[in-house]
């Protein structure tokens, strides 16, 4: 992770690339959110 020294220092492109994994993760997170639900339902 980045602190706000390296965040004020990175490139657009930099920054783009970090973002991407922000969404990958947050794709991830409500996936496994979403089939967590989905098995309490079950039970």
């Amino acid at each position: 992770m980045l602190d706000l020294k390296q965040i004020e220092k990175a490139t657009a492109e930099e920054l783009e690339s970090l973002l991407g994994f922000f969404r990958r993760d947050i794709r991830h997170a409500e996936s496994w959110l979403w089939e967590l639900k989905s098995a309490e339902k079950i039970f």
